[in-house]
Order: C-alpha cells, then structure tokens, then sequence
C-alpha cells in the first residue's frame, strides 16, 4: 500500500521476530525517495554519513546491526525537492515505476555491486544541491547532471535492475530470509520478486498475506507488471491470511513491544512460511 501505510513497521515486525527464531533476516529496499522539505531529518542524516538513503533502512540496519552497507540494501534513492514550477512531457516514458518524480528530482543515487560497491549519482541543478554533492563526491563514481526527463529515463535503463540485482544478489547470499519492502504501493520492483516464498501487503490496521504464484499471475494480466499498483490486482487474488493490527503509538513502534502487538498476525504469517 502507499507511503504511511505500514510497510517499513511489519518489516521491521517480521525481521525481529526471525531474528529471535535465530534466523538471519535482513531488509531490502530497492527503491525509496524522500522530499528535502517533508523529511528534513532524513536529509541531514545523509550529510552526517556522506551518502543519500532512506531512512527506514538505516534505522532497520542499525538495530538489527546489519553489516551491509546501507546503499546494498537501498540501491536506489531519490531526493524530491521543487526546483522549478514546470512539467514534463511524460507520455509514452513511464517505463519505471519513479519516472514521474522527475520534475520535483534533485539528486538520486544508484548503487551497484561490481568487485566493489559503487555509486552513480544523478543531480538536476548543482547549486541547489550543492551541499550534498560535496558531500557525496568522494564516494561516487559518477556524477551526472540530467537536463530533461529523457537524461533520466537513459540513467534509469544503464542502472536500474543493474543497481537492484546485483545489490539483491549481495544481500540474498549472506540471509536465511531477505524481507523486501515496496517503494509505495507498487507491486513489482523486479523480476526477482517472483521467487519470494510469500506475498505480504501492509495496510492500516490489517495485514495480508498472498500466495506468490496467484499473486504475480494476477499482476502479470496488468499491461505494464513494473507499474502494477496494488490496487490494480486486489480484486483479482485472494489473500490466504487476512490479520487485524492494534493501533501503536510512536514509542511503541520503536520498542521491542512491537512484535508482541503484532504477535498474532506475525504468528500467521510464519506458520504459513513454515508450510512453504
């Protein structure tokens, strides 16, 4: 479902209660943005560390103590904060779930797996995101200005599964169970996607579960599976666990209190994995 509706707390649910299962769970975010305005604290986090990511991950690192580095786990990040009052042309150019972050773009980073990890970072006008270049400069292996959506459209086909995959790739080999959160309420990042054991959906006060064959078959009747929306495929699979969830406080969501409010639903969806 979209930003909001829970993603980033399940995941966070489930990978604890693995991790005290004595699994080795760790998170994944393909895809993530975050506004300059809206998300402020997230923006100075990324000068403190040099680097551009979403904040979710790096606090699901952190607690979790991961020793990934937090790009592996989020390959592509995009900083949105309105640089110009225009719009783009964006007919016929849709062909990646993020394109129409375009015009509100100020920087995004893609990060591959190559020998080494490496960084290509995008910018749209480098006075306004000065700041952050500076910071990043040391660590990139490219710098590149976009001047129209088509620049970012030629990025987004030289790194987008390349940043992804073999990030993913990286990740899988050092997990028992990689838990991939959505970028909103988009359903299908990758194709890797496909050989998940389960299917989960977060939404306010529910969580549910599908099976991933039904699922992806149904997101795969959809013209385009890369911008599948959740919406576009609820009506046509049903979930094989549907949960209620409590409402939290913040200071509960931080707090290992969170898997126990979430026990039962959580308890659902393993014993379903247990069966897989």
């Amino acid at each position: 479902m979209p930003e909001s509706s829970g993603k980033t707390t399940i995941a966070k649910a489930l990978i604890s209660e693995l991790v005290r299962k004595g699994f080795l769970a760790l998170p994944f975010k393909p895809l993530s943005s975050h506004s300059f305005w809206w998300r402020y604290e997230t923006y100075l986090a990324c000068l403190e560390r040099r680097s551009l990511f979403s904040y979710d991950v790096f606090e699901l690192a952190k607690e979790f103590k991961v020793e990934q580095p937090i790009e592996v786990l989020n390959p592509i990040d995009n900083l949105t904060s309105p640089l110009a009052l225009s719009v783009s042309n964006l007919e016929g150019l849709e062909e990646y779930p993020h394109i129409k972050l375009f015009d509100n773009l100020a920087v995004s980073r893609f990060t591959y797996v190559d020998d080494d990890v490496k960084h290509v970072y995008c910018y749209r006008d480098f006075e306004q995101t000065r700041q952050l270049l500076e910071k990043v400069v040391d660590k990139a292996e490219r710098l590149v200005e976009v001047k129209s959506v088509q620049d970012f459209l030629k990025l987004q086909r030289r790194f987008y599964l390349k940043s992804i995959e073999t990030c993913f790739k990286q990740v899988e080999k050092d997990a028992d169970y990689v838990v991939v959160e959505g970028y909103s309420d988009l359903v299908y990042p990758w194709r890797k996607v496909e050989d998940s054991k389960l299917i989960l959906v977060a939404a306010p006060g529910y969580l549910l579960a599908y099976e991933t064959s039904k699922f992806f078959k149904a997101i795969k009747q959809v013209s385009k599976p890369p911008l599948a929306r959740f919406a576009d495929v609820s009506s046509m699979v049903k979930p094989i666990v549907v949960e209620k969830l409590p409402p939290l406080t913040e200071l509960e969501l931080k707090q290992p209190i969170l898997s126990y409010r979430y026990g039962r639903a959580l308890k659902a969806v393993l014993d379903v994995l247990g069966q897989l």
